[in-house]
């Protein structure tokens, strides 16, 4: 694209003698030339084309052959640089949550990962894109619910998610307007108990087999804060020998099946 360049000088300029206006990237700074546009009093405009010949990386104006409006020189004028990148940013994404497969009980769950540019010109922090949906079908996140801070950005959702396996999809732009690749990564939502562990207390264990009858075994996980009394159901060789309801306003529980329960079970 065109690149459109002023130069301001600090006194009114002799606009009939035209400055070079060169960049590049090495000590002559003349690998590209800008055309002059206009030139009035002390304000100089001029248009270059970029684009990949001319290479991603810092580049050096080099401005000579300038006079002000007595006819005195200017000493040639190298201190001003800009950069080139005109490469998609490569996203290294890090820190993703919930993790890619991961299952979580939290249907308000934030949606965060961490983004860096590997290289080029960095990341331009409004320019994240978030689409959320399920079963293929994916629709774009207000950004009014998004914060990005030091590479990470945070999607609080304001609405629970229903239970089901979600699609994240993100993509940025960089600071010179160079978009990435899409990010793709899912997860699922279940807002039923989830066992976490199931510990016999005290005596041994064979195979995955108590072998004794008097061991208890303490079960333990994680259910939702919100979602009312849930109920877990123990079978023993198919057949439904107890249930345990789990109260509304817990986030973990734990319980343990006594060995007295497992007597029963052994002599029925």
């Amino acid at each position: 694209g065109l690149l459109a360049v002023t130069i301001n000088f600090s006194e009114p300029m002799k606009t009939s003698v035209s400055p070079a206006v060169t960049f590049g990237a090495s000590a002559s700074y003349a690998d590209r030339s800008v055309t002059e546009s206009s030139f009035s009093g002390s304000i100089w405009t001029g248009l270059v084309t970029i684009d990949s010949s001319i290479g991603d990386g810092n580049k050096t104006f080099r401005i000579s052959g300038f006079e002000d409006a007595i006819g005195n020189t200017g000493a040639e004028d190298t201190a001003n640089t800009f950069t080139i990148d005109t490469t998609k940013p490569a996203l290294i994404v890090s820190s993703q949550s919930p993790a890619n497969g991961a299952t979580t009980n939290n249907s308000l769950v934030p949606i965060s990962a961490t983004f860096t540019d590997s290289s080029g010109s960095g990341l331009e922090e409004n320019s994240i894109s978030l689409w959320i949906g399920k079963d293929g079908i994916t629709s774009p996140m207000s950004s009014s619910y998004i914060t990005f801070s030091g590479g990470q950005f945070t999607f609080t959702p304001v609405n629970a998610f229903d239970d089901g396996t979600y699609s994240v999809e993100v993509d940025m732009a960089d600071l010179a307007g160079n978009r990435s690749d899409t990010v793709l990564w899912d997860f699922t939502i279940s807002s039923a108990p989830i066992i976490t562990s199931a510990v016999a207390a005290g005596g041994r264990v064979v195979g995955g087999y108590i072998n004794n009858t008097n061991t208890a075994v303490i079960i333990s996980g994680t259910t939702l804060a919100d979602s009312g009394v849930q109920t877990i159901e123990l079978y023993a060789n198919g057949s439904l020998f107890r249930t345990v309801p789990i109260l509304a306003g817990l986030t973990s529980f734990f319980f343990d099946i006594s060995g007295a329960d497992f007597a029963a079970l052994a002599s029925s």
